[in-house]
């Protein structure tokens, strides 16, 4: 057709090919390749005409497809952020901060607070915890991006774990005060 042939010749060779074509195509991960490519060429065996409309039909549809794709990628960026953000940064701080706030109530000898459970045991507790919610985020969010685990895994822990350690670190001296 790009040479200014008729479609009914276009149609004729894709028909004298359609088994090699079907072959090459039969293999695509992709449902939706295969299914555009199966109607299109069950369409092409009955008529030209049908073939043709369908084509603009599946190409307006494929078009606003890809449209709704781009919309949640971008709504899944915002959602990833968010993600990342409090398996790296939020998520350490509050929990060492945490530990570092209940050491103070209990060397301070409230009565509330059970006693077998030391300021130490409570950090290690958390700080595992820690450890295991923050391989799951970014466990699930080198699914949801299609990115590697191995380099996220790399840069996540490191981070993590010295966002701990600085809470740790910072709320027990900013807090020593109250002791």
């Amino acid at each position: 057709m790009r040479e200014g042939r008729p479609m009914e010749e276009a149609l004729r060779r894709a028909s004298e090919n359609r088994g090699k074509l079907w072959e090459r195509w039969e293999d695509s991960p992709s449902r939706l390749v295969k299914g555009t490519l199966s109607l299109l060429l069950g369409l092409a065996e009955r008529s030209e005409r049908a073939t043709g409309e369908a084509a603009l039909q599946l190409s307006s549809h494929l078009r606003k497809l890809r449209e709704v794709e781009r919309w949640g990628r971008q709504e899944l960026a915002e959602i990833s952020s968010s993600m990342r953000s409090m398996a790296l940064f939020f998520s350490p701080l509050i929990i060492s901060l945490t530990c570092q706030m209940y050491s103070v109530l209990w060397k301070r000898g409230m009565g509330f607070l059970p006693s077998f459970l030391p300021p130490p045991l409570l950090l290690f507790l958390l700080g595992s915890y820690q450890l295991i919610l923050t391989l799951f985020l970014l466990h699930l969010l080198s699914e949801m991006e299609g990115t590697g685990r191995g380099t996220l895994f790399a840069s996540g822990l490191p981070l993590s774990l010295s966002m701990f350690t600085l809470g740790t670190i910072g709320g027990g001296a900013f807090l020593s005060f109250l002791t």
